[in-house]
């Protein structure tokens, strides 16, 4: 029997007491293995001050509770946003010594497994959430790499630090999928 899936579609505002007490339970669900996944992307877009910030969905699949019943799909929508500052990206040289390398701007950032408990406990923290391009070093750059990833900045705690895997570029084509793509 095929499976049918049910649509579940909510917004929460991320600072609120039921978006914290919502960010807490996908931290503990995904402990658990249940499979929660955060996306953000271009589609969900405001400009402010020359950046751009995509707002996050948190999506899971809940299987039926009985033989033949649907699947329900979960899909809870922030207000918290990742900022995206396009001027980071295209053709730059990181040095004066350095080549020029291209890094496309991204579209998308997706998250699974243990990131989405790191993304959801930055949110709960009040960090700050960027994708962030590297042109490269003055090395590398000779060989056309760059690269984007999604960084964190946690001033409570004066540290930054990179949910995901970054995505590698060489001569402005991916050849390793990161996080930020």
């Amino acid at each position: 029997m095929k499976a049918t899936f049910m649509n579940t579609k909510s917004t929460v505002s991320y600072d609120s007491k039921e978006g914290k007490r919502f960010l807490r339970k996908v931290i503990r669900e995904n402990k658990a293995g249940a499979g929660w996944c955060a996306r953000a992307s271009a589609r969900n877009m405001t400009e402010e001050y020359g950046s751009e910030s995509w707002a996050v969905s948190f999506e899971r699949e809940v299987p039926p509770k009985n033989v033949g019943d649907a699947s329900v799909e979960v899909e809870v929508t922030t207000d918290f946003c990742i900022r995206v500052s396009p001027s980071q990206f295209g053709t730059k040289a990181s040095f004066s010594d350095a080549k020029e390398v291209n890094v496309p701007r991204p579209t998308t950032a997706f998250f699974m497994y243990g990131d989405v408990a790191a993304l959801a406990l930055a949110i709960i923290n009040g960090c700050d959430v960027n994708i962030e391009a590297s042109h490269g070093s003055t090395h590398s750059s000779q060989h056309g790499i760059g690269t984007t990833s999604v960084r964190v900045s946690d001033r409570k705690n004066r540290c930054t630090y990179t949910i995901g895997n970054d995505t590698m570029y060489v001569n402005g084509s991916r050849v390793i999928s990161g996080a930020a793509e």
